[in-house]
């Protein structure tokens, strides 16, 4: 099995090695929003009824947020343990 020219070279060298090509990058920011997503996650589970109260809405709703959040932080983890992250050039 032969690389392609464009993924290799010194410059390919250096991104692999400085972690700065576009999926570690991006692997990075999915690392971020994840445990972001998580911690407000567990925060609004873990102090539902007191916001609920401060704020107004109900508990289930607040509770509902919470999970929800949670949730989608999972997802976002997961997504960042790919091996390959899927990443869309931009339109031009």
């Amino acid at each position: 099995m032969t690389s392609s020219p464009a993924s290799s070279g010194p410059a390919a060298h250096r991104h692999a090695r400085s972690g700065t090509g576009t999926g570690e990058g991006m692997r990075r920011v999915l690392v971020l929003d994840a445990t972001g997503m998580g911690v407000v996650g567990i925060g609004y589970l873990a102090v539902a009824q007191p916001l609920s109260r401060l704020f107004g809405p109900d508990t289930a709703l607040v509770t509902l947020v919470g999970a929800v959040m949670l949730a989608l932080g999972a997802g976002i983890a997961a997504v960042a343990r790919l091996r390959q992250i899927p990443v869309r050039p931009c339109a031009p």
